[in-house]
């Protein structure tokens, strides 16, 4: 019934419901689940701005983006 009111599958509304009630009686609706595995090599920013050296003309090769934003 929820799931048809809100335009989702009755198994989406089924395991957000539980993931809620295993929070217990305060839930934290803005938390995020660990992610399991290797964490990334470089954070999505620091892959942004290397996008936008190399677009901008800035840094030619990985080389430079490496020494304009490791030193």
């Amino acid at each position: 019934e929820i799931g048809n009111t809100l335009g989702m599958s009755r198994s989406t509304v089924s395991r957000n419901f539980d993931d809620l009630e295993k929070q217990g009686s305060s839930p934290d609706f803005y938390s995020r689940p660990k992610i399991p595995g290797r964490p990334r090599a470089i954070t999505p920013h620091a892959e942004r701005r290397a996008c936008h050296l190399i677009g901008a003309n800035i840094c030619r090769n990985a080389t430079d983006v490496q020494q304009r934003l490791f030193p």
